[in-house]
């Protein structure tokens, strides 16, 4: 990608297997590193709020994993602009009716950017997190 004209500055780690030593190696090539977090705690709770660091855990989208809820994740959102917070979460493969696993339906996207748009909140990529 590189040789591309591609800057690479961040890494999502598969399935967000990751450890401290891994860590410490992929730092020296990247500025930010996204692990994952799973489950539907309150959203106080959660774990997939970005805190200006250079490791995040991102919630997935996807339509197989257990805590898919449109519901849930609005209420992330909710949480995140009342507490001047940013969310992140990821997703695989979109799709108009999931047919596997590692897919989001449109709908749930539609329903995330209708409410970040209608709260005035801003999308970021990884990098872009890493240099505000």
């Amino acid at each position: 990608m590189r040789e591309n004209g591609l800057p690479i500055t961040s890494f999502s780690y598969p399935f967000g297997s990751r450890n401290s030593s891994v860590d410490s190696i992929l730092f020296n090539e990247f500025k930010i590193l996204r692990s994952t977090t799973y489950g539907n705690p309150k959203p106080k709770s959660a774990e997939c709020y970005y805190e200006k660091e250079r490791l995040v855990r991102g919630l997935g989208l996807d339509g197989s994993y257990e805590h898919s809820s449109i519901p849930y994740f609005i209420s992330l959102l909710a949480y995140a602009k009342k507490h001047n917070k940013i969310v992140v979460f990821y997703a695989h493969k979109p799709i108009p009716t999931l047919e596997n696993i590692y897919q989001v339906e449109y709908k749930t996207l539609i329903e995330i950017c209708k409410f970040v748009k209608s709260n005035n909140m801003t999308f970021y990529n990884l990098s872009e997190l890493h240099n505000l």
